[in-house]
């Protein structure tokens, strides 16, 4: 027993035993306890008193009975030479009549040596008997001596002090006793302190202190207070009486101590034994002992139940009956009784190996020596647990690995398993194929590494919003050991690899679905042009109306100066009006790359709304309202400029006989459309509002808008793709949309698409660059143009800022020039288009003749694959059609500059 400091307590001992077997195990038993032992020992009277008359000890240890000498005796001994000292009888059997006599006589304990576990308690009961009888002595001292010292060391005494009257009525509590027992000094005056006696207690108590009354003796007793919150409290109880002059009791003056911790322990120690013993019987394990030579001590039913053991050998207790019935049971027996003997051969090895038996069962088999606190080998503990279920069990997990692994190595998407942290656990086959890299090479580098997109901070969020049994899906890309960019969908769903929790996700290639839905996207930008195309040409014909009516003019005003002037101005605004028309037209229709960047959504719909004024029918008005200085969002100006002519597009048609349309935009916070859209994870949306007066939609036809090919209009009027490309776009640019509307009531579409930091900085218009400050120089052109008027105009501006110009209406034509000048020839800028051969094979030849010639190619239409093979082919330049001669004066410059 140590204190609460982890130190051992000091403890001096005398043991009066003639066994020197049992002295050793008391004092290993001690010494285990916690007490810091010092033991002298005799086996005879006269060793016996000699050491009570020369030394001081705090315990005495008796065996009952020694040769020629008894406890009796040492008790005599004792109470002659040294009384206060605890004497304690240690037996081996002694009569219930034998120890009361011994506690009468001044022994404060005894105890049996087959339950010696009780002896450190009892040590410790002693002393602290002592240490009581010690405190009620200086008690009884300092209350002769004076009521006031008795008060002043009550009140400050780590021990509760009560005091009666005669008839037993409490009249004085300390402090200590009230913190004790939970009551005030108010509530235990008279017997009421024994209202808080717990209940099972009263009676005892009540007829210990009567019995201690009538005899005017000593009070001793264990009891429990209950206090008001319900808490237990055990004490241990004395009184003594006071006395006066007549030696008449006058009262009683006693303490309580708080042994509640004590009692704690001991309980604590007997719930352990009949655990121990409990455990043994109810184990799942079959349960053997056996001696140091082999015997069978013990055994527990289930060890009878699994070997099925005879009822006559668990009669008889026959070793030789159940060690046949064992053996006879095993496969290979000659082998286990080899293992046997082994076993017991090497006395100090745990062993533990699996038996077969000839019923397909098989257990598990584990045995340890026991060596007692002497370090003698007791014998062997043997364990046998039935394993049947949980080996089938595991062929089952291997057969389920092993069909696990041909499932996912051979399915032709990529699969792989991540933990919560993004790292990469397993992958399939696929992934490696597909990307290049081996499964370790992959592993390595993880998910990050082929998706640069991706973060940890993703992974996590992703675990939190991923229900248990449901799937997420997204769209992202990866990068291939060679650089390929592969677009995927990849599905994820939570689930449990090898024990633990982790994501499975499976990447789909996705490259011939883009390739179709950029098909499908064509092919609904081609069928807006058609429906444009009406408007569009009248447009045209207005501009080329306006060209020709001053083209006309000029002649008769070259006397008016003034008058000419307006007519050059008006052909030029109309060409610049025609122009700008047509690269409306050629952003809407031609393929381009998905280029994010930040773009201002006001801007877009001014773009659109400038061309639906010119092509849309008159009977048709028109509402806008924009929120100023919008934020930017991130987008494709190109997708976005198709998504939102859709939808104006869709309102035209629902207005046949002529309506409203409206455009708004404003900006929203992700909280408002949190109620709709579960998966808001921005702060701010811009939301584009195209609302009309048309006809409206039914429920029914309001669910299936957005599927592809789906359309309430008549054959040859439309593919039904125009809403599921807004949709994708919508999604692409990770956003959302709401629809409302009623039959005869019209429709709105709202897009609500994350909005970013950046807002439109005010920036002054620069002044416009005119002709004449652009630089020319005097280096040799080649320029290549099937279009008569093209090439003399090209020629006539280039001859003006002194280029010397060369000119060539095919490809052929073009390369026997360039053969005859390339040591002159500073420059080739090539129509696309050209008869004979392309302005395309026209460079490419070129630079087989002269790899560094600087090369331009003109087009009015150029997509990515285009530019793509153009850039292989080492062109690296490029201007758009109709020329913009200034743009075209800037760029020779530059290129030139350069060499």
């Amino acid at each position: 027993m140590t204190q609460k400091t982890g130190k051992k307590i000091p403890l001096k001992v005398l043991y009066l035993e003639d066994s020197s077997h049992d002295v050793e195990i008391i004092r290993d038993m001690l010494d285990e306890a916690g007490f810091e032992l010092e033991m002298d020992c005799a086996d005879k009277e006269k060793a016996f008193a000699e050491l009570l008359k020369t030394k001081t000890y705090d315990i005495i240890l008796s065996d009952f009975s020694l040769p020629g000498f008894n406890a009796f005796g040492a008790l005599k001994l004792q109470n002659e030479i040294c009384p206060d000292t605890p004497f304690i009888c240690v037996s081996g059997s002694i009569g219930e009549d034998t120890a009361i006599d011994l506690i009468r006589k001044g022994a404060v304990d005894y105890v049996l040596k087959d339950r010696l576990m009780r002896l450190p308690l009892a040590i410790q009961r002693a002393l602290d008997e002592k240490q009581s009888r010690i405190a009620q002595g200086r008690a009884e001292e300092a209350l002769l001596e004076s009521e006031r010292r008795f008060k002043a060391l009550a009140e400050n005494s780590p021990v509760g002090i009560f005091q009666t009257n005669a008839e037993g009525g409490t009249i004085y509590v300390n402090p200590q006793w009230c913190k004790i027992t939970g009551l005030s000094d108010e509530e235990a005056m008279g017997l009421n302190w024994l209202a808080a006696v717990h209940p099972d207690d009263k009676e005892r108590l009540d007829d210990g202190w009567k019995k201690a009354t009538i005899k005017q003796d000593y009070s001793y007793a264990e009891y429990r207070f209950v206090h008001k919150d319900g808490e237990i409290a055990w004490v241990l109880g004395q009184a003594i009486p006071i006395k006066d002059a007549r030696n008449a009791i006058v009262g009683y003056v006693g303490t309580i101590t708080d042994i509640t911790e004590r009692k704690a322990v001991e309980e604590e120690l007997k719930f352990r034994n009949i655990l121990m013993s409990t455990q043994q019987e109810v184990s799942i394990d079959g349960i053997v002992v056996t001696s140091d030579t082999g015997k069978i001590l013990s055994y527990n039913k289930q060890f009878i139940k699994m070997w099925g053991i005879s009822q006559e050998a668990i009669e008889t207790r026959i070793d030789r009956l159940i060690l046949e019935t064992i053996f006879g049971k095993m496969i290979n027996r000659e082998r286990s009784l080899a293992r046997l003997s082994d076993i017991l051969a090497h006395k100090d090895e745990i062993n533990w190996n699996e038996i077969e038996l000839t019923d397909s069962r098989i257990f598990d088999h584990y045995s340890a020596p026991m060596w007692g606190s002497d370090n003698k080998y007791y014998g062997r503990v043997w364990y046998f647990r039935d394993i049947t279920e949980r080996k089938k069990t595991e062929q089952a997990l291997i057969e389920s690995e092993k069909s696990y692994r041909e499932l996912i190595d051979g399915m032709n998407e990529t699969v792989w398993i991540i933990d919560f942290n993004g790292d990469l656990i397993d992958v399939n086959n696929t992934a490696t194929n597909n990307l290049g890299y081996t499964k370790e090479e992959l592993i390595k580098i993880g998910l990050f590494g082929i998706d640069a997109s991706l973060k940890r901070e993703d992974i996590k969020m992703l675990v939190k919003s991923m229900p248990a049994d449901e799937i997420q899906i997204f769209e992202t890309t990866h990068k291939a050991k060679n650089g390929k960019i592969i677009p995927v969908e990849i599905y994820s769903s939570l689930v449990t690899y090898h024990g633990k929790k982790a994501i499975l996700s499976i990447a789909r290639d996705i490259t011939e679905r883009k390739r179709t839905e950029e098909a499908l996207r064509q092919m609904q930008k081609l069928e807006g042009l058609g429906t444009l195309a009406g408007g569009i040409a009248h447009d045209f014909n207005n501009i080329l109306g306006i060209i020709l009516a001053y083209n006309t003019s000029i002649r008769r005003f070259s006397d008016d100066a003034s008058k000419l002037d307006l007519a050059t101005d008006t052909i030029s605004k109309a060409v610049e009006r025609g122009k700008t028309l047509v690269q409306q037209i050629l952003t809407f229709a031609r393929k381009s790359e998905t280029t994010f960047g930040a773009v201002n959504v006001n801007e877009v719909v001014m773009e659109i709304l400038t061309m639906i004024f010119e092509t849309f029918p008159k009977t048709l008005t028109y509402v806008q309202n924009f929120e100023k200085r919008i934020p930017f969002i991130n987008a494709d100006r190109s997708q976005l400029y198709q998504a939102i002519l859709n939808l104006c597009v869709n309102a035209r048609d629902a207005m046949p006989n002529g309506g409203q349309l409206t455009i708004n935009t404003h900006l929203i916070s992700g909280r408002d459309l949190l109620e709709h859209h579960t998966a808001v994870q921005d702060v701010k949306y811009v939301c584009i509002e195209v609302s009309d007066t048309g006809e409206g939609m039914s429920e029914e036809v309001k669910k299936r808008i957005f599927e592809p090919f789906f359309t309430t209009k008549g054959i040859g009027k439309g593919t039904g793709l125009g809403l599921a490309v807004v949709f994708g776009v919508v999604q692409t640019h990770k956003g959302f949309i709401d629809v409302e509307s009623e039959p005869g009531r019209g429709t709105a579409f709202r897009l609500y698409l994350p909005a970013i930091k950046a807002v439109e900085p005010d920036m002054e218009k620069e002044e416009e660059e005119k002709l004449e400050d652009i630089p020319g120089g005097r280096e040799t052109v080649l320029v290549v143009e099937d279009e008569e008027m093209l090439v003399m105009s090209l020629q006539m501006l280039l001859e003006e800022k002194g280029y010397n110009v060369l000119t060539a209406r095919d490809g052929l034509e073009a390369l026997e020039i360039y053969e005859d000048k390339k040591e002159d020839i500073a420059l080739v800028l090539t129509d696309l288009g050209l008869p004979t051969i392309t302005g395309l094979e026209v460079c490419q030849r070129i630079k087989k003749i002269k790899s560094s010639e600087h090369l331009v190619l003109a087009t009015g239409y150029l997509d990515p694959d285009m530019k793509a093979e153009f850039v292989k082919s080492g062109i690296q330049h490029f201007l758009f059609k109709p020329y913009d001669m200034k743009a075209v004066l800037k760029i020779i410059r530059e290129i030139l500059d350069t060499k």
